[in-house]
């Protein structure tokens, strides 16, 4: 149903190096904005790219950090990389961590309403990993949460877990969101979730992070 934009470094001794290693120093440096945007122009450009094929297209997402969200004219960047390219903004899926909070209540809600006029959709990621604020359901034009992974841990066995997926199941389909589960490894949480109802999961059980040659051959066919 999607795929999401990953990024990943080889030093130049070809070592894989992971985002955890080389974010949070271009974070500091309030460079990450340059790596954020240049994953969106990819992920345009792979679109449009498909789009010439004549694949069929299936909407990406692209995890901005909330250095680049402060960015007095961000959505004025967004829409001149996507001018280049565009692509239909159906599918493309702006991503944003719930459990940042640095962002406050207000701003988030404000940002997330400016993002949604302009025609792209929203995703919230790592729900649940620290806090859950309630209010960006009620406020918020969202279009997919995204369940954080630790909801995932002993999900056989914790009934507990199982009840407050299948509510925000609910409460997600109440207000026309969907509700994706990351961290998915094993085909028994399938089968619980699918249970449960949820609309869609992301994980090990479908696949690793993989090239995008790898996932066009894989995911993205001729129509």
């Amino acid at each position: 149903v999607g795929g999401e934009a990953l990024i990943r470094y080889h030093d130049e001794t070809g070592t894989l190096i992971m985002p955890n290693e080389f974010i949070p120093s271009l974070e500091e440096a309030r460079t990450i904005r340059y790596l954020d945007f240049f994953a969106f122009e990819q992920v345009c450009r792979l679109l449009s790219r498909w789009h010439a094929e004549g694949r069929r297209l299936t909407p990406l997402s692209v995890n901005f950090s909330r250095y680049t969200l402060r960015m007095a004219d961000f959505l004025g960047e967004l829409e001149r990389i996507w001018g280049n390219y565009n692509v239909p903004k159906q599918y493309l899926e702006i991503e944003i961590i719930e459990n940042d909070e640095s962002l406050d209540n207000e701003f988030l809600i404000m940002i997330m309403e400016r993002i949604k006029r302009q025609g792209y959709s929203i995703s919230i990621d790592d729900f649940g990993a620290r806090y859950s604020n309630m209010a960006l359901f009620i406020n918020a034009q969202l279009d997919t949460l995204k369940l954080d992974r630790s909801m995932m841990q002993d999900l056989q066995n914790n009934r507990r877990s199982q009840m407050l997926i299948s509510s925000l199941v609910q409460i997600c389909h109440n207000l026309q969101m969907q509700l994706i589960v990351e961290g998915v490894e094993t085909k028994e949480q399938f089968d619980i979730l699918k249970q449960l109802d949820c609309d869609g999961l992301q994980g090990y059980l479908i696949d690793r992070p993989i090239p995008v040659s790898m996932f066009e051959q894989k995911y993205i066919k001729q129509k």
